[in-house]
């Protein structure tokens, strides 16, 4: 097992493909887990974003330890 660190952010972009920079948020505050792989971290991040933001502008960030 490993230590991980995740946060779950959204950036909006405009039909451009510009950052809208004003609607960006942290979704979920960094969080310290433990965990297999990055992958299992990712997967366990994805599982507590809210069901009301669009997917394709939500982004997992994970950091190993």
């Amino acid at each position: 097992m490993r230590l991980y660190e995740y946060a779950i952010i959204y950036v909006p972009t405009d039909d451009d493909g510009n950052v809208k920079r004003d609607e960006c948020k942290v979704v979920l505050e960094p969080t310290v887990t433990l965990a297999t792989d990055d992958r299992g971290v990712t997967l366990r991040a994805a599982k507590q974003n809210p069901d009301d933001l669009d997917v394709d502008f939500v982004q997992v960030v994970v950091r190993p330890f």
